[in-house]
């Protein structure tokens, strides 16, 4: 045995006799752990002996943060210190951005947990494994951070991490953004043949198996939202802040449409599928990619704070029911089976809820389908309709009005742009439910339509109010972007079609009875959702000063298409815009360093045309 060997045991040998020692006797005694240390001090402190008194039987292995924010109502920043050292080492060059990526320093760990620090266990104290591949001497590697995202997620032992937090995002305070900035179809299939997640076998049959493009995305580290979160933005919440966005999740949980035993057959292992599974509480085999045409709004809608809705695809307002099967609605073929069969598994959109008995909300969602709008359905309305309501009020969004198509009261006979008010024809179709009242002259529903009733002469027609406008602009692509927005104010803004005048220029193509493929075009609900109306500005911060769109049109020569991207969707972002966060954009983004690099954008070292773009006093853009 050569002397090096021999060292390197005796080393070895001072670390075990350190670790069997008693912990609390060690005075100013330190060790390395990587790139991170530890500097005892003298005995614990009197919480840490408590709690240690209390550890008994706990499983050290796996760190619950419930335990520690929760019950013992630790802060964030008692434990992460933001930026962790190596936040420059992780994310390289111009992705780098200050950030928690690094599990906590040894001395925030042990004033509590010093038994167990030094406990006299082989080949490593098991509270050890929390953090370190294989904690020894000679190998101090540390597992991958959580915030790395993939490649956490990527490691063998993080394929099943659960997170202790939800992250609680306010969709109603970020409406101005799109849904495909956060959000992908994931694993799509695309123009593969490749229809499924993994090969079925060749008798698969009816049964289910997972296929491709069913999930969407969410963002996995912090790239985009520090984007516009950081010091120099000032935008709250800012990064050090973790419990602002992360927050324990809740007791109670809602029963998902998933059967584990399913992963193990169906051979998946991805985290990401196995996640967005997990959550997935209503129809567990909905597919995102075959339903495409559709808009995120059109079955999501953000409400105040974290929740987001979710319409049904089978009730009144869904796609997948009809008035018989024959006519091709789903939801019918599926119950018609389970009705011949007990033993029928409906497979279409569930996964363990299949194996359920058919709910009440699918019996009445199709006898619904099957009697709307007959004679026999508008008798029925009609009786149940109060007789002490406020009728002076038309509310589209009543349990009555929301079910109807607008093309019920609402019918383009030609092409002006001020639409007609509903009920020219002997008060029809409001008649078919309003009888009652229309047979009283001095009833309060004459007010919603006449001005000096009995008198029959018409109000004109609302403003929109309980309305908002939806616009596609994927679905415009071969339209000139002038066809619809001028120059205004001197060139700094441009035009927004808006009231009545917008239907000048869309009724050149929506016209009555209009038709894109088999698709009507010309009814209202083809540009119009309930909900309140809110208009993009002419005086809105992206046309503030620092930016003309005349300047750059006329002396750079660029088009619209040089500076913005259509995306799919018919929210207010389905048109991107340059970010004006230029110093700070992702990398990915389109901003106006895109363009403006270097000593053109910032004036050199001194920086000294900074007030091209930022004005007073807070140097805003």
């Amino acid at each position: 045995m050569n002397y090096l060997t021999l060292a390197a045991l005796a080393v070895f040998v001072a670390f075990l006799l350190m670790l069997s020692s008693n912990a609390t006797s060690v005075s100013e005694a330190s060790f390395q752990a990587g790139d991170s240390y530890l500097r005892l001090g003298g005995g614990p402190s009197k919480k840490s002996r408590v709690q240690t008194t209390r550890s008994k039987g706990l499983d050290y292995s796996k760190f619950s943060h419930n335990t520690h924010a929760i019950k013992e109502k630790l802060a964030c920043d008692s434990c992460h210190k933001f930026p962790t050292a190596n936040w420059k080492d992780v994310r390289k060059g111009d992705a780098a951005f200050p950030d928690i990526a690094e599990f906590p320093e040894h001395g925030t760990c042990i004033n509590c947990h010093r038994k167990q620090f030094f406990a006299r266990q082989r080949p490593a104290p098991i509270i050890c494994s929390n953090c370190h591949v294989n904690a020894t001497p000679r190998n101090t590697t540390r597992f991958l951070f959580p915030s790395l995202g993939e490649a956490f997620l990527s490691t063998t032992k993080d394929r099943d991490f659960v997170s202790d937090f939800y992250v609680a995002f306010p969709h109603d305070k970020h409406a101005d953004a799109s849904c495909d900035d956060c959000h992908q179809t994931y694993q799509p299939q695309g123009n593969s043949d490749a229809e499924f997640v993994t090969n079925p076998p060749k008798d698969l049959g009816e049964r289910f198996w997972l296929k491709k493009g069913t999930f969407k995305t969410r963002p996995l580290t912090h790239t985009q939202c520090f984007t516009c979160h950081n010091k120099e933005s000032e935008v709250p919440p800012l990064p050090p802040n973790c419990d602002a966005c992360h927050k324990p999740k809740p007791a109670e949980k809602r029963a998902p449409d998933f059967d584990k035993k399913l992963l193990a057959s169906l051979g998946i292992q991805d985290w990401w599928t196995m996640t967005a599974w997990r959550n997935r509480s209503s129809a567990g085999a909905f597919r995102h990619e075959v339903h495409s045409d559709l808009k995120c709004t059109q079955c999501h809608q953000a409400s105040t704070g974290n929740a987001v809705s979710l319409k049904s695809c089978g009730g009144a307002d869904g796609c997948h029911v009809t008035a018989t099967a024959d006519e091709g609605g789903i939801l019918n073929y599926e119950v018609d089976q389970r009705n011949a069969s007990a033993s029928f598994v409906c497979t279409k959109c569930h996964i363990g809820f299949g194996k359920e008995a058919v709910p009440a909300s699918h019996v009445r969602a199709i006898e619904a389908s099957k009697k709307f709008l007959t004679i026999e359905y508008l008798v029925q309305v009609q009786m149940k309709v109060p007789d002490n309501a406020d009728y002076s009020k038309f509310q589209h969004t009543s349990a009555y009005h929301a079910r109807l198509p607008c093309a019920l009261c609402h019918r383009r006979e030609s092409n002006s742009p001020a639409p007609a008010m509903p009920g020219g024809n002997a008060h029809l179709p409001c008649a078919g439910c309003h009888v009652k009242q229309l047979n009283d002259s001095s009833s309060a529903i004459c007010s919603n339509c006449h001005s000096n009733p009995p008198a029959a002469t018409l109000k004109p027609f609302p403003k929109l109010r309980s309305f908002r406008m939806t616009f596609d602009h994927s679905r415009h692509v071969g339209i000139n972007c002038a066809s619809c927005h001028r120059p205004s104010r001197g060139g700094v803004a441009l035009s927004i079609p808006v009231g009545i005048n917008a239907h000048t220029t869309c009724f050149q193509c929506h016209k009555a009875e209009a038709k894109a493929g088999n698709r009507d075009i010309s009814s209202c609900g083809v540009c119009h959702q309930v909900g309140p109306y809110v208009r993009t500005g002419q005086m809105t911060r992206a046309f503030s000063v620092g930016f003309s769109h005349a300047q750059h049109n006329r002396d750079e020569g660029l088009g619209c298409n040089d500076c913005h991207r259509v995306r799919s969707g018919v929210q207010k972002g389905s048109v991107t815009a340059p970010q004006s966060l230029n110093h700070h954009a992702a990398r990915s983004a389109f901003s106006c360093m895109s363009c403006h690099d270097g000593e053109r954008a910032f004036g050199g070292d001194d920086f000294s045309v900074c007030k091209r773009c930022h004005k007073g006093s807070a140097w805003r853009f």
